[in-house]
């Protein structure tokens, strides 16, 4: 085994909890290393929706938001919500902050760009293709980790930004403050040709409530837009041309979208989101912590988990070098992440809350 020089802090997974926490961590003096198992551009499971006052703002903070508004993402400034066909009432962008505004960009786009600009910051190693397989302690303190090409790094603090089947949160045996049951699935699907319903281009997420589900439309980077459904847990069903077929079906119960959607084209396959369990796990202890989906996940119908990464990461760096780091880390999580996770689990219950 050999071992690196040391760090001030290894954060393992450089997707969007990653790379802001390094960035934020960079901007407050510390030598930070990043460790991401896969390389860029690539896919990972999301909501495809962040904003102003979340992922934007941050986005913002560490100086890639130009870089991201380049890909051709509209500015969202407004939304329409339609309720059992009717026509969508226009209304304000959710939490819209300082720029006014919410986005919807690809992963596979919006990934690469991050970690492109993060691994350009002087103070920042960011290593892609680089598994972590363990973690090295002294006591109880952990003090760094291994990669699977045996090589240890060392720091005074590991973070686990690897999502919500974390490594680092596993080995480090966090503790589960609160898990609830599966009670949404999610589908989605990448399309070009979508169009705003007056027939110019779309510069808003639109969103249909029918029943106990959920439609949306993300106008997205490049051209393209994400039309996703949220259904109710017992929809889920087996094999992937089943689902596929359940897909199409459910959204042509979308009478707002329908017509729309049938003169779209899609530019890759149907992405089913599983059940999952909402949980939150242990924030942090001697030498380790959690950010993003490695400590807290939730369903995606809410579309809250890349705005509570963002945060997450500010959280951290805003504690890192408080006398008492683990305690004061988790305080400031749990104040930026509960509220939200709290109406993410209850309204996913069933969705026809949402109606009043």
């Amino acid at each position: 085994m050999v071992t690196t020089r040391r760090y001030d802090a290894l954060v393992v997974g450089g997707r969007i909890a990653g790379a802001l926490t390094a960035a934020h961590l960079v901007q407050r003096g510390l030598e930070v290393c990043v460790l991401e198992s896969q390389a860029f551009p690539s896919d990972t499971m999301s909501t495809h929706f962040f904003r102003g006052d979340g992922l934007i703002r941050s986005l913002q903070e560490v100086g890639v938001l130009g870089s991201v508004l380049a890909t051709g993402a509209p500015p969202l400034r407004s939304e329409t919500f339609s309720m059992n066909g009717e026509p969508g009432q226009e209304g304000p962008p959710q939490e819209p902050g300082d720029v006014g505004y919410c986005l919807s960009v690809r992963r596979r786009t919006l990934d690469g760009i991050l970690a492109e600009h993060v691994s350009a910051l002087t103070g920042v190693e960011f290593r892609t293709r680089t598994r972590v397989v363990d973690l090295t302690r002294s006591g109880a303190r952990v003090t760094g980790a291994v990669t699977d090409d045996g090589t240890a790094y060392e720091a005074e603090v590991v973070v686990g930004a690897d999502g919500r089947r974390s490594t680092v949160a596993r080995l480090v045996d966090a503790g589960v403050q609160q898990d609830h049951a599966p009670t949404r699935v999610m589908y989605f699907q990448y399309v070009t040709g979508w169009t705003a319903p007056d027939g110019s281009e779309p510069s808003m997420p639109e969103f249909s409530l029918l029943g106990d589900e959920l439609a949306y439309v993300f106008p997205s980077d490049h051209g393209v837009a994400c039309v996703a459904i949220s259904l109710p847990v017992d929809a889920w069903v087996q094999g992937a041309g089943t689902r596929e077929h359940q897909y199409q079906e459910r959204l042509r119960s979308h009478v707002w979208l329908r017509d729309r959607l049938e003169r779209t084209h899609p530019v890759a396959g149907v992405v089913a989101a599983p059940p999952s369990h909402s949980v939150v796990r242990e924030a942090a202890g001697p030498g380790w912590a959690l950010v993003g989906d490695a400590g807290t996940h939730q369903d995606p119908w809410s579309g809250f988990g890349m705005d509570t990464a963002a945060r997450q990461a500010v959280a951290l760096a805003n504690s890192i070098h408080d006398a008492d780091s683990p305690a004061a880390y988790a305080r400031a999580r749990d104040s930026v992440t509960l509220e939200r996770f709290t109406q993410t689990v209850t309204l996913g219950r069933d969705l026809r809350l949402l109606a009043g």
